[in-house]
């Protein structure tokens, strides 16, 4: 009996563990997990374009919903999660306000509410599935700045009046040698058979010409290209000859416009527009300029102005500007390697390649190398996911977030370290072919005593003395990204004073002539430093011993040397342009 009831009992345990096993919870590590959005960065490029990073695990393509009466934009990733600590995030950003995350149902929407303008997207880089999306934006303003300039850009002058009878292809034959241009004139109308009138702008010319059995239509077209000269029709029997700002004039269609000069110096731009577009002479006395108002008023016929409208378009560019970020470090002759080691840290995430006469440069980020080399392939063979390989140039805001953040880790480890200090980190922006001068120096002062006659009184005048690191830096701009930088920096600082109170003052300075490309960084260094420093000691109680302590008592020199390094990197920052500004005050009729 005693067995019977074991072995049931032996059974029911094993019914039970089976049980248990079948109707145990599923493992969580069995569940499937839904994309997440786990967090987001905002970045903004110049005064017009923004672009966001968006990471997280899986994540599908976003849809995209711009909302003009909202001024906001919705970006939803479908049937995900927000994970997403900051999910309600003041941008620091002039563009974007607020950036905001919430859970409709299944879905994560992120919300953008613009600042003062609407978004337009300009590119999604990435395709869901994807742990990582980049979606720019650009204002709505700068999008008709784009239009604007491609309308300029393609417009397409109306032609000149046609002349009916100068049309003809029937030969002629003209032959003359130094006769005046108006004499020349004459001679076709007379060959017409039409009344001519001519303007006073017809150039003073003296004409050589020899012509046989040569189509009218060329004749003139030669007498037009050679003398800028223009003829139009008034009535039916009457040629107007002249340039086209007389013609503009004798028919009634002259207009003045008034164009606003941002950028360019105001006095310089007629020279320059008289050079560009050979104006006569005529022609740039209808040009004046208003110095206070930055305003050219211009009076010629409407198709010319549009053709100086081109042009100024390109004399008053705003050009572009190089933002300069430094770091100077000085450190410890004795702690070379370390300082080699960290500034190594800085230049193995930089790549440069040369091939087929071009060059390219990228940065490594944790995303991995950009840009990339043929078919998604970095140099060290990695391939890249489908939203770096099409990315072609690293952000500017990941470098700067990227390698200076590099930078300024290093730096301030090695100042725990007590290996160097920093000694300034100035930022600065330029224009380019500007210099830029960076100035962080102290003033100390110091007596002077000044020469008296016949008094016995000693006078004194106090001078100051300064010290600190100096940069100046001029960039200029080549093609392809490229800058030269002509480069100057002095560090000093005092150390010490003579004996009369002056203060003594080490300097240190070196000036060179870089070339590098935009984002590229350069570390300047060299500038060494040897302080000789000599201190007392002795033994103690025995040192103390009159004459017998001289033999208990000894001389230290101590040696330090140091060296200053400076690490610069440019930016190109390319300033917005609009079209110029023309508005139309007189219409003479």
């Amino acid at each position: 009996m005693k067995k019977i009831f074991i072995g049931a009992l032996y059974i029911l345990l094993l019914i039970a563990i089976f049980s248990a096993s079948v109707y145990a919870a599923p493992n969580p590590k069995d569940e499937v997990k839904l994309p997440s959005l786990d967090k987001f960065q905002v970045n903004q490029i110049g005064g017009s374009e923004v672009f966001i990073l968006f990471y997280g695990k899986q994540l599908p393509t976003p849809e995209i919903i711009a909302n003009d009466e909202l001024h906001n934009v919705e970006i939803i990733f479908k049937n995900s999660v927000n994970n997403a600590k900051n999910s309600n995030y003041v941008a620091d950003v002039s563009i974007i306000s607020r950036v905001e995350i919430e859970q409709r149902e299944d879905d994560t929407v992120v919300i953008i509410q613009t600042a003062y303008d609407d978004l337009l997207v300009k590119e999604v880089r990435g395709t869901g599935p994807s742990d990582r999306f980049t979606i720019m934006f650009m204002t709505q303003r700068q999008q008709e700045r784009i239009e604007a300039d491609a309308k300029l850009s393609q417009m397409r002058l109306p032609p000149a009046p046609l002349i009916p009878e100068f049309q003809k292809t029937s030969p002629v034959t003209i032959d003359v040698r130094d006769v005046l241009l108006a004499d020349v004139v004459r001679l076709l109308a007379d060959i017409t058979k039409k009344n001519i009138v001519i303007d006073k702008s017809l150039p003073n010319e003296h004409v050589t010409m020899s012509l046989t059995q040569v189509p009218l239509n060329v004749a003139i077209g030669h007498l037009k290209r050679m003398y800028d000269i223009d003829f139009t029709m008034m009535g039916d029997n009457t040629i107007l000859a002249g340039d086209r700002s007389g013609l503009a004039r004798m028919t009634g269609r002259e207009v003045t416009r008034a164009y606003q000069v941002a950028y360019a110096d105001v006095n310089k731009i007629p020279a320059i527009l008289a050079g560009v577009m050979q104006l006569s002479d005529a022609e740039l006395r209808k040009i004046t300029v208003d110095d206070r108002l930055r305003q050219l008023y211009i009076t010629s016929s409407p198709e010319r102005l549009e053709e100086m409208a081109v042009v100024l378009q390109a004399l008053d560019n705003p050009g572009k500007q190089v933002m300069l970020h430094a770091r100077i470090f000085e450190f410890n002759d004795n702690f070379t390697e370390e300082v080699d080691s960290m500034l190594n840290v800085i230049y193995d995430n930089w790549w440069m390649s040369y091939g087929s006469g071009t060059a390219q440069i990228g940065v490594v980020t944790d995303a991995g190398l950009r840009p990339v080399d043929v078919e998604g392939a970095s140099p060290g063979g990695k391939i890249l996911p489908p939203d770096l390989a099409d990315n072609p140039i690293a952000p500017l805001p990941q470098i700067i977030n990227g390698t200076w953040r590099m930078i300024d880790t290093a730096f301030k480890l090695s100042e725990t370290k007590n290996i160097g200090k920093i000694l300034a980190n100035p930022s600065v922006i330029t224009f380019d072919g500007q210099e830029a001068l960076i100035q962080l120096t102290q003033q100390q002062p110091y007596r002077v005593a000044q020469q008296t006659t016949g008094g016995s009184q000693q006078l004194y005048t106090t001078e100051f003395i300064e010290a600190g690191p100096i940069m100046n830096m001029k960039p200029t701009i080549g093609r392809d990204g490229v800058i030269t930088i002509q480069l100057s920096l002095e560090a000093s600082e005092f150390i010490g004073q003579t004996t009369d109170g002056m203060p003594i003052k080490s300097n240190r300075q070196v000036s060179t002539n870089v070339r590098v490309r935009n984002g590229e960084p350069f570390v300047v260094g060299g500038l060494h430093r040897e302080i000789n420093t000599k201190t007392r000691g002795k033994i103690p109680v025995l040192g103390d011993i009159p004459l017998l302590g001289v033999l208990f008592r000894y001389m230290n020199n101590v040696t330090n040397k140091t060296q200053v390094v400076m690490l610069v990197v440019p930016y190109i920052l390319d300033t917005p342009d609009t079209k110029i500004e023309g508005a139309q005050l007189l219409f003479r009729r």
